[in-house]
């Protein structure tokens, strides 16, 4: 299973709030780990009544049969001396589904650390475990565990990629309507699986500690990582380019943020106008396709009711702003062809973001 076909939303994943802008080990907010996906050890996270977790739990749905296999790697940052954090990957054995069906596969592991003068090692597991469903979709649980000894052996940016041969992985975001019912009672817990690579395929998912769309992309136009907490890459690399040359030294201490400071002085006109925004358009939605409906905004119960609905595209409109909708009409509804003049009756808009092509 080559899992490199995901690295860059994977990695992107990985340092996410590693290091926060002004990119200072000074800085208040960049001595302590702020990373998403952080594991406490659990007799800590314990302790202080779990406030903060020590184990995270995504569930996700397979359809395949009895040999179907799964393939897991399970990534974080370890962190150890004076800020610094060690990449870490627990390969986890492929397994069937019929393995699976005598109970759930256990991968232990272990990794050594020091802080200072203290031992660190970490100590964690990774489970998998049919929770419910039978033959051709079943309901697969993963629990991730830090069971550290030491308090000090974080588990920071955890999640997991997981690979399946002889099957596919079933959106959790738009199930199938036949597996619809069993993906409602998906449970997660600091983690939420959605699919990436070949869109063709779904053959590998994603169980990450932010919550994405289904196959998630690095946009083209971001000239790399900027760690800073999803922030807009612009807003960033404007604000790198007016710091003082004493903070910029500080921002050379670090291997990382000195790749960052370097890159920033580097970047052409036409790669900063690049950031400014891009206006990708859909030339493969047109009038007459058929779409779901996802509303974003959740305003009010209208959005709440769309939310699912099948419906096609009637037109295509752009605002005096330049923004672009797509006027639709619910294929379940009883008024979709009243009106006049050719136009339909109930009309209902979204932007692209909330359609999703059928």
């Amino acid at each position: 299973m080559d899992f490199t076909r995901v690295d860059p939303i994977a990695r992107a994943i990985l340092y996410e709030g590693y290091s926060l802008y002004p990119y200072r080990r000074s800085s208040v907010k960049n001595r302590r780990p702020s990373l998403l996906g952080s594991l406490l050890p659990k007799a800590c996270s314990m302790a202080a009544g779990e406030i903060e977790p020590w184990a995270m739990q995504t569930e996700f749905l397979v359809r395949g049969n009895p040999g179907t296999a799964l393939h897991g790697r399970v990534r974080f940052l370890q962190a150890m001396d004076d800020g610094a954090v060690t990449e870490r990957e627990v390969v986890m054995p492929a397994c069937a589904l019929n393995d699976l069906a005598d109970g759930p596969i256990t991968t232990a592991f272990a990794f050594r650390g020091w802080q200072g003068r203290k031992d660190s090692t970490l100590e964690g597991s990774a489970e998998l475990a049919i929770e419910a469903g039978n033959d051709p979709i079943v309901k697969i649980g993963l629990r991730i565990a830090n069971e550290a000894p030491a308090s000090s052996a974080l588990m920071l940016s955890t999640h997991a990629v997981l690979g399946v041969e002889n099957g596919r992985f079933l959106s959790s975001i738009d199930p199938p309507d036949d597996a619809r019912a069993l993906a409602a009672t998906c449970r997660n817990r600091g983690a939420w699986p959605v699919l990436v690579g070949d869109q063709a395929r779904h053959d590998m998912l994603l169980a990450a500690p932010i919550i994405l769309y289904d196959f998630p992309q690095v946009a083209p136009e971001s000239p790399g990582d900027l760690f800073d907490g999803t922030e807009i890459d612009e807003i960033l690399t404007l604000r790198i380019l007016t710091l003082t040359d004493a903070e910029k030294d500080a921002m050379r201490r670090d291997e990382r943020t000195r790749g960052i400071l370097e890159r920033t002085e580097h970047l052409t006109d036409a790669q900063l106008a690049a950031l400014h925004g891009a206006w990708r358009t859909s030339a493969a939605l047109e009038p007459g396709m058929r779409v779901r409906l996802h509303p974003r905004g959740r305003a009010d119960i209208l959005d709440l009711a769309l939310d699912g609905k099948r419906a096609t595209i009637a037109s295509i409109e752009q605002d005096f702003e330049g923004r672009v909708f797509f006027t639709v009409t619910l294929d379940d509804d009883p008024g979709r062809d009243l009106g006049h003049a050719g136009k339909p009756g109930h009309r209902f808009f979204f932007s692209r973001a909330e359609i999703e092509l059928l």
